[in-house]
């Protein structure tokens, strides 16, 4: 990434973008102007005639990056970077992204499922008992009775049972 921003540096010039305009994506031919990319966005979603064009937007990007992010179970601070890379506080993240409890399941039991599909079944178990499925979810993402939830079936999980699974393709 940092090679294609040295690449758009460089070509600034044959653009036309003004040496005073500091902004990485100037408007060519003005001296402190930029583009928006919510307008960028829209321009480009209307240009490529996709079926639903109201469908994207940069709220239903920072959705699927909040999304993506709680599968992840990405640590505090790596919930405050990610706020701060999509412009808002971790006070709006949580307020305007937060995610239903089931969404965040249902991401971590596909991410459990691919997991059984690609390695044996111990390495599969491993993760299990690791927490894959059960591990902590950033602070403010779930409401008090599903983290209490959370928590019982942490100090109360279920036996272990070493359970055979065979590796086979899909479609077979």
């Amino acid at each position: 990434m940092v090679e294609m921003i040295d690449l758009m540096i460089s070509l600034r010039n044959i653009c036309g973008v003004k040496p005073e305009n500091k902004f990485l994506f100037a408007v060519p031919g003005t001296p402190n102007s930029y583009y928006r990319c919510s307008d960028v966005i829209r321009e480009m979603r209307n240009r490529a005639g996709t079926k639903y064009p109201e469908r994207v937007t940069t709220t239903s990007m920072r959705k699927e990056a909040a999304t993506l992010a709680a599968a992840c179970g990405l640590t505090r601070e790596q919930v405050e970077e990610l706020a701060s890379f999509l412009g808002h506080s971790v006070a709006t993240h949580k307020q305007h992204y937060r995610l239903p409890q089931e969404t965040i399941q249902k991401a971590r039991v596909a991410k459990f499922l691919l997991n059984i599909q690609q390695k044996s079944s111990t390495a599969v178990e491993d993760q299990m008992t690791d927490g894959m499925i059960n591990d902590e979810v950033p602070e403010g993402w779930i409401n008090d009775a599903d983290r209490e939830e959370m928590s019982e079936m942490d100090t109360n999980p279920p036996p272990k049972k070493r359970v055979k699974v065979e590796k086979k393709p899909l479609g077979n």
